[in-house]
């Protein structure tokens, strides 16, 4: 046998995936439900995020009092709730959360007024400093972004874990390398 013969032997021993220690298959299975749960969670709450922190960033933070409310609209059903900010008669506004809530009950959405947004009750409220009559929007429980930004660290957190087990799952390094031919 020649040198050329012992020096590829050699090599090709060095490449061979008997000598690597394999990952286990265990990561796979556990990272790729992890991964893709978490990327969606983190998909879905890219709303809830960016809608939290525009208004955060953007409006001064006041109190509101419900003056009335009502619904309107045959099919669905809207919230109109008519608020004063500080003190001040504000613009009637349908923006009472991050979605308009609609209801296709009027029964359903009139206990919702009432259990959500009685008059007389005062709750958190955003509003233009420079326009306290313009656009306003009067929160249920208050904007809670350190909640929002919690949940979505938390998905993010799953979601990059997952993917971390899926890459380590995934040996490249033990994979036989292409026949040259």
């Amino acid at each position: 046998m020649g040198r050329r013969a012992k020096r590829r032997r050699k090599s090709n021993a060095a490449a061979t995936p008997a000598t690597a220690r394999p990952r286990p298959a265990i990561l796979r299975w556990v990272g790729w439900p992890l991964a893709l749960v978490g990327t969606f969670a983190v998909l879905c709450n890219l709303r809830s995020v960016t809608w939290t922190v525009w208004i955060a960033a953007r409006y001064t933070e006041g109190r509101g009092r419900v003056v009335s409310s009502g619904v309107e609209g045959n099919y669905p059903h809207l919230l109109i709730v008519r608020h004063e900010v500080e003190g001040q008669p504000g613009r009637g506004s349908n923006n009472t959360e991050m979605d308009t809530p609609e209801y296709y009950d009027r029964t359903q959405a009139e206990e919702r007024l009432a259990k959500c947004y009685p008059v007389g009750a005062e709750m958190p409220c955003y509003y233009d400093a420079n326009d306290p009559n313009g656009y306003s929007v009067l929160v249920y429980k208050g904007l809670q972004l350190g909640r929002v930004l919690g949940v979505f660290a938390a998905c993010l957190g799953t979601a990059i874990v997952g993917w971390w087990c899926v890459a380590k799952g995934t040996n490249l390094k033990t994979l036989p390398a292409p026949d040259p031919e």
